[in-house]
């Protein structure tokens, strides 16, 4: 298996299943944050929350794979050719028109509000460009849910790994809870990064060009007061350009098996 990420989310391997291109995910090294967390249970969570969202918006999971020690350790999904936002911002940004860029984001907002908006709310639990994926024509899947259910990892995990993520009042108070308002300041910083392609470490005002989407969006997002954060609700209505069509829906057959190395 040759390895295509080993950074900000633990090992991920290219491999095969049969004739079918799919990536496998480490678990082992996945949590970025210590504890006892990383568990088969935690595993198998992951895989089932994974294949519970829309298809549309959301890595689909192949089945959980076995290791020589006949413990669960890798998590088999679907392939995304391009990698995360993250990389395809840094290697391609100068070859995304305006459209483009716009319609990536409006992808990345309504994947989040498929988290925030199911049948029983929750908190995406890392947010960042490098936990987007981008298939062959652009369109952007989540596909890490290790802490859904968990907050507090969450937390843990934003202050030791995504700290380029944290918002103002999770600065100010250590008591301060990770909820969907935290997540809402970190998806402006991936808007951001969309609008810019630059990485959230060097911020910096938008440029003056920049549309006024994006500095409203932005702007909106990252607001000082959480609870007057843009909702990923009423953001996903202000589509002026008949949304993103390159984010259409893609039916993925759900192979619920074990499979052994």
């Amino acid at each position: 298996m040759a390895t295509i990420s080993g950074k900000n989310g633990g090992t991920v391997k290219k491999a095969y299943y049969g004739n079918q291109v799919i990536a496998m995910k480490d678990h082992r090294m996945s949590y970025g944050v210590s504890g006892t967390e990383c568990t088969p249970e935690a595993l198998f969570h992951a895989y089932e929350r994974m294949n519970s969202l829309q298809a549309q918006y959301c890595v689909q999971g192949i089945g959980v794979v076995y290791g020589r020690e006949k413990e669960p350790r890798w998590l088999a999904m679907e392939y995304m050719v391009n990698g995360s936002l993250a990389d395809m911002l840094r290697e391609n940004f100068a070859s995304l028109s305006s459209r483009d860029k716009a319609e990536i984001a409006w992808c990345v907002c309504k994947c989040l509000r498929l988290v925030h908006n199911n049948n029983r709310p929750m908190v995406l639990g890392k947010i960042g460009s490098h936990k987007l994926l981008i298939g062959d024509n652009r369109e952007v899947k989540l596909y890490d849910f290790t802490f859904t259910d968990n907050p507090d990892m969450a937390k843990r995990y934003l202050h030791k790994k995504n700290r380029e993520y944290i918002p103002p009042e999770q600065l100010t108070s250590e008591r301060d809870k990770y909820r969907q308002e935290t997540e809402l300041y970190g998806l402006g910083i991936i808007v951001w990064e969309i609008a810019t392609g630059k990485p959230p470490s060097e911020a910096k005002p938008l440029p003056a060009d920049c549309p006024e989407a994006f500095k409203r969006v932005t702007s909106g997002l990252k607001h000082n007061d959480p609870s007057q954060r843009m909702s990923v609700k009423a953001l996903s209505q202000k589509d002026s350009d008949g949304g993103c069509h390159k984010c259409t829906k893609r039916s993925y057959r759900d192979r619920k098996k074990k499979i052994h190395l």
